[in-house]
Order: C-alpha cells, then sequence, then structure tokens
C-alpha cells in the first residue's frame, strides 16, 4: 500500500478544490500539474502507483492522515468527482449503502417505499446490518406518511450516513 511519505513525494492534493494532480513527470500521459489518474465509468478517479492501481480518494486518505482507510471512502454528497476533504469520510460498506441515493428502478421517487400490490399499500422497508426491516403499510393516499416514516428510521438507523429522497 502507499505510505504518506510516497503519496506526497508524487502528488499535490489541495483540500479545498478536491483535486490531487502529479508533484512530478511520471510519463507522458502523467505531466506535473495535471489532474492524477483516470475516471472509471462510474465517474470515480483511479490511479497507478508502483504497479498497484489505487481509488484517488484512498491516497487523498493517507495524503492527507498517514493512514490507510479501515474499510472505504464515501463521498458525503454522492458525488463521485467532488473529492474535497470535507466531502470524504471513511466508511464500511453498509454504511456507503446507507448514503445511497434513490436506486433507478425506483418508480415511485421515494427511497425505501413501493406499492405492495397484493395489499394496494405502500410498503416501507429500511436495511439495517444487511437485513431487511419491514416498517409498515400505508393507505394508498398515505404516501407522505409512509416518506416520512422512512425518513425517521434512516436517522435513527443510518446516523450521519442517512440518505432518504435524493434524485
Amino acid at each position: 500500500m502507499i505510505t504518506q511519505e510516497r503519496a506526497k513525494e508524487l502528488f499535490n492534493y489541495d483540500p479545498k478544490t478536491g483535486l490531487l494532480t502529479w508533484r512530478v513527470n511520471r510519463s507522458r500521459r502523467a505531466r506535473v500539474g495535471e489532474i492524477a489518474g483516470t475516471v472509471t465509468p462510474k465517474g470515480y478517479r483511479r490511479v497507478g502507483v508502483d504497479g498497484q492501481d489505487y481509488m484517488v480518494t484512498h491516497v487523498i486518505h493517507v495524503w492527507m492522515t498517514g493512514v490507510w482507510p479501515p474499510e472505504t471512502i464515501d463521498h458525503e454528497d454522492l458525488d463521485p468527482s467532488n473529492d474535497r476533504w470535507l466531502n470524504l469520510r471513511p466508511a464500511t460498506t453498509s454504511q456507503q449503502n446507507m448514503n445511497q441515493g434513490i436506486r433507478r428502478d425506483n418508480t415511485f421517487g421515494h427511497k425505501g417505499v413501493h406499492w405492495h400490490k397484493a395489499s394496494g399499500k405502500w410498503s416501507v422497508e429500511i436495511q439495517v446490518n444487511g437485513e431487511r426491516i419491514h416498517l409498515g403499510l400505508f393507505d394508498r393516499n398515505k404516501l407522505t406518511e409512509a416518506v416520512a416514516c422512512y425518513e425517521r428510521h434512516a436517522r435513527l438507523y443510518h446516523g450521519r450516513f442517512a440518505r432518504a429522497d435524493v434524485e
């Protein structure tokens, strides 16, 4: 794993802009002052160092703290291109999953709420420690209450990683 010493030898990092740039020339494609790494299909940056591939967020964490992140790094605002220090936080995979926006296949526009065809009601569920918890059924005209139920429980179970309706 890359050390803080090696990271600071190779890169400059600006916590306010979130840009990790090359401090030394590495190749024709990696020149001093250029943004380090390449963008993945999901919008995250990866960079190669000494034959090893790293997430840029992990390199930034090492650069700033001197330690490797315990599991992963979460973008609080869900923007994978926003590597500003105040937007990055160490997280477990479970915490990172809590901070997910609304899934693409969600046709109702509200996280944790779906239409339960058999009962003809809104069903509210939340994931906690890998377990799905059923929070209740709400009448057709009670969508607002169903959404509020999810949001209350998200704050309770997910704490600072809680994310409700995000588009």
